[in-house]
């Protein structure tokens, strides 16, 4: 009896690898490169396919392979590639994503030698404060920004869209929902003053506690016009903006 079909999957191959069997060396480029992505989501996709009706985890993943790749596993920009890929991947049909690795290599979420949390460990941590996990179908302009939507934590009526621009663009983006307008929104960035090669980030221009806690801001206010949330995203940031609509359907409560 099968309960769970898992797979693995690295998004790029780092120079730690003895072969590069991959047409996708670890770099900026290769990871948001259309062509990659194209090719990860058809590897994706087929292992949902062939699963029929299993659950599909994503058991093993990381920006890169053997360690992970310094100067990418471990700044900034792995947050905001990480974000995409947990949308991409669920957008396949990968229900659950399981990173590689918590400490160790380059790809660990926790810096081995100061214990201090990477970025990506504070994309996770964002993930788990305002995402149930149900995905909501976003239509976007990916060479802009990178969306995806999902019922919020709690299954109250609100949603999150998770927004990641790894660009050196200041990009206001307007939210909609579809069926019914948005009446407030709050966002959290993460982000290191544009600085994709940073390898400690903060919340909100906030960092963690020396006892490692991380911090918990209230958010920042998002302008609302006409029904849509404009959010404020700022250059190689990811935010979390979560919405609350004018009439909170059955699609992400917990009780309709």
């Amino acid at each position: 009896k099968v309960d769970i079909v898992t797979w693995h999957l690295y998004a790029t191959q780092s120079e730690r690898c003895p072969d590069l069997f991959s047409p996708a060396p670890a770099s900026k480029e290769a990871l948001f490169d259309p062509l990659v992505l194209d090719m990860n989501r058809w590897f994706a996709s087929y292992v949902a396919r062939e699963a029929g009706d299993l659950p599909v985890w994503n058991g093993e993943s990381a920006s890169s392979q053997c360690g992970g790749q310094s100067g990418i596993s471990d700044t900034l920009l792995d947050a905001l590639w990480l974000a995409d890929w947990i949308g991409i991947m669920a957008e396949q049909g990968s229900s659950t994503l399981v990173r590689q690795t918590i400490v160790g290599g380059d790809y660990g979420l926790i810096d081995p030698d100061t214990l201090d949390p990477r970025p990506s460990l504070l994309a996770y941590v964002m993930y788990r404060r305002t995402v149930e996990g149900y995905r909501l179908e976003t239509v976007a302009d990916r060479s802009l920004v990178k969306a995806h939507g999902y019922c919020s934590a709690g299954m109250d009526g609100s949603v999150t869209t998770v927004l990641s621009n790894p660009s050196e663009d200041l990009l206001a983006v307007e939210i909609a929902l579809a069926g019914t307008a948005v009446a407030s929104a709050r966002q959290w960035t993460v982000g290191a003053d544009g600085d994709l090669s940073a390898t400690r980030a903060t919340i909100e221009g906030k960092t963690h506690r020396a006892d490692g806690t991380l911090p918990d801001p209230p958010g920042t206010p998002v302008p609302v016009d006409r029904g849509k949330a404009c959010a404020r995203v700022a250059p190689n940031s990811l935010v979390f903006v979560v919405l609350e609509p004018s009439e909170a359907g059955s699609l992400c409560r917990a009780d309709p």
